[in-house]
């Protein structure tokens, strides 16, 4: 189903509104629309006094819920879906950094054993938060996500500065009517790379007394929830320790089912079951207050729910809810995203094989990560000295951050100055320096002797062959060797007697060229490609910029090349260099 166009969007900025938020939602509903949205994990801190003081422990991000009131949706074919989402080729993320080390993870382990010791826990749902960086746009992702880890319940969510995508296996509850369901999943175990080692796993986790222990302890407090507003008497355990396959895992699931009883409210149903007890633990308030306690960030949309509510209608003649458990799901804010692991730990749970269990559910992802790479720089040594060593050292201390590298600017300091003594030793009086930075923080550098060019000579360009995306090369704003594009086509250029390659967008706009930024001279104006078409904002970019006033951003086009009064290109090793387009060459030889 497409909701799209909301009548009007209703989100939730505070805990204390969590009551009334409930109750807007029920008079949309009422008023014959449909609500479709998402709430947080942190929402449900505003819906039991117990957790209160938990809403002002932690730094959250608003909105705590986001629901979107609609006419009606579109229902839309598998295959018409996959329209709507075309996947890309150049989609990728950088493979995920884990913010909690596996020594950290261990630590709250053995602190969790000493509560469940105590008698105040039996099992905490333990996660953490998985980054990365995104090339491509989120409807793209989520095209190549969809094919590579098909879920029951899939969501792509646009809620303006965030974007949610989720391939949820996990059902939180279901109505039709009275009638409700739920379908907790506790138990996880990896896929085989045989048929009969897949189904030997697939049993093995069926037989396995830990994952059943821990299934029949969620089923346990999901019954309770039921409970409180659901008559007793209807409330049944069935299909306990069901298992089901995905392309990366096979899941634990048990299913249970009530009848609500007459005049629950929204709020009394989401206050009695949310969040779900898969992602707690149990008892539920106690794991959450550890979780809190232990838990380095807040979860956000992760282990929250997302899910949708129709009016009754002529064909229906009750309101029905779907709600899946927001887990296996992204958050996207611009090129950066955040995707939550986790599971849950009992008395006799190994931190190791934990860990790894948390690093198994992330699998999902490796199908679209970027191949491993490095980030690097490299800079001009000459006359016993690296030229704008602090901008290189900024601007990669920057990258790393972004891009999960460890990177201490001290210790790479410290080697620069020593290789620097090196090469004063040696006969190599001007040099190119590569800085290479490996993603555990070890530092490479090599040097290569370069001599000035006096003849005073127009550099030859030529366009390359294939664009590049502003949109798809999130890797633009950074150094790294995920360069294949621009190495291959400036491989060719040089074979063809050419000194450089200048690429252009999808939009046939100007960007950089392989090794260098671009400046054109119309008059006394000079112009150089916006960052906003896709390119590396180079050292010598940011250092004529901010030194010449004449020089602005503009749009760009090959024609603008040519036509231009002088073309040049730059780097912080070559410099300045007078250019010519391989179109103006001719004319000129002619």
């Amino acid at each position: 189903m497409l909701f799209h166009n909301p009548h009007e969007v209703l989100m939730l900025n505070a805990f204390d509104g969590v009551e009334d938020f409930f109750k807007k939602i029920e008079e949309r509903v009422a008023a014959g629309f449909f609500v479709a949205g998402w709430l947080s994990y942190e929402a449900a801190y505003g819906m039991d006094s117990a957790l209160a003081e938990m809403a002002t422990a932690q730094t959250w991000q608003a909105p705590l819920a986001w629901f979107g009131v609609y006419k009606a949706p579109q229902r839309f074919t598998a295959d018409e879906v996959a329209q709507l989402f075309p996947p890309s080729l150049t989609t990728a993320i950088t493979a995920p950094h884990c913010s909690t080390t596996e020594i950290d993870h261990a630590e709250q382990v053995a602190a969790i054993r000493e509560e469940i010791a105590a008698g105040k826990v039996y099992q905490v749902n333990l996660t953490a938060r998985y980054h990365f960086s995104m090339a491509g746009e989120a409807p793209a992702l989520f095209a190549a996500l969809r094919q590579q880890q098909p879920a029951s319940y899939t969501a792509f969510l646009n809620c303006g500065e965030r974007t949610i995508l989720s391939f949820s296996p996990e059902l939180f509850f279901r109505t039709d009517g009275c009638a409700i369901e739920t379908r907790p999943m506790k138990g996880t175990a990896p896929r085989g790379s045989s048929a009969e080692e897949d189904a030997h796993l697939r049993l093995q986790l069926q037989q396995c007394e830990k994952n059943c222990a821990e299934n029949l302890m969620i089923v346990d407090l999901l019954r309770n929830d039921l409970g409180r507003i659901c008559t007793p008497a209807t409330i049944k355990a069935t299909k306990l320790f069901a298992t089901e396959s995905w392309p990366t895992l096979h899941q634990m699931i048990s299913t249970i089912s009530g009848e609500l009883r007459n005049n629950v409210s929204l709020y009394e149903l989401f206050q009695a079951l949310y969040p779900c007890g898969s992602i707690t633990g149990a008892p539920k308030i106690s794991a959450m207050q550890l979780i809190q306690q232990l838990e380095q960030s807040p979860r956000g949309i992760y282990t929250g729910a997302i899910g949708y509510i129709t009016p009754p209608s002529a064909q229906v003649s009750a309101q029905t809810m779907r709600f899946s458990v927001a887990i296996r799901t992204l958050e996207l804010q611009g090129q950066h995203g955040i995707y939550g692991s986790g599971g849950g730990i009992v008395w006799d749970s190994v931190a190791a094989d934990e860990y790894c269990e948390c690093q198994l559910k992330t699998k999902i992802l490796e199908s679209i990560a970027a191949p491993p790479f490095e980030l690097f720089e490299t800079m001009l040594w000459h006359d016993g000295c690296y030229l704008w060593l602090n901008e290189h050292l900024n601007r990669l201390a920057n990258s790393a951050k972004a891009l999960g590298f460890a990177f201490e600017r001290q210790a790479t300091l410290q080697q620069l100055l020593a290789f620097e003594v090196e090469l004063q030793q040696s006969p190599k009086k001007r040099c190119k320096v590569k800085l290479t930075l490996f993603r555990n923080g070890e530092v490479q550098l090599d040097a290569e002797a370069v001599s000035p060019d006096l003849s005073g000579r127009l550099m030859l360009v030529t366009l390359a062959e294939k664009p590049v995306s502003s949109n798809e090369e999130a890797w633009l704003q950074h150094k790294t060797t995920l360069r294949h594009s621009y190495d291959s086509a400036f491989a060719a250029a040089r074979a063809a007697g050419y000194d450089e390659v200048i690429f252009c967008n999808q939009r046939g706009e100007i960007t950089e060229g392989a090794i260098s930024s671009i400046m054109v001279r119309h008059g006394s104006q000079l112009l150089t490609p916006s960052l906003a078409c896709g390119l590396l904002n180079s050292i010598s970019r940011r250092y004529l910029l901010a030194t010449r006033p004449n020089l602005r951003e503009a749009t760009l086009y090959p024609n603008d090349l040519v036509t231009a009064d002088m073309l040049y290109i730059a780097n912080s090793v070559r410099g300045i260099r007078p250019a010519v387009m391989e179109q103006e060459m001719k004319r000129i030889e002619k």
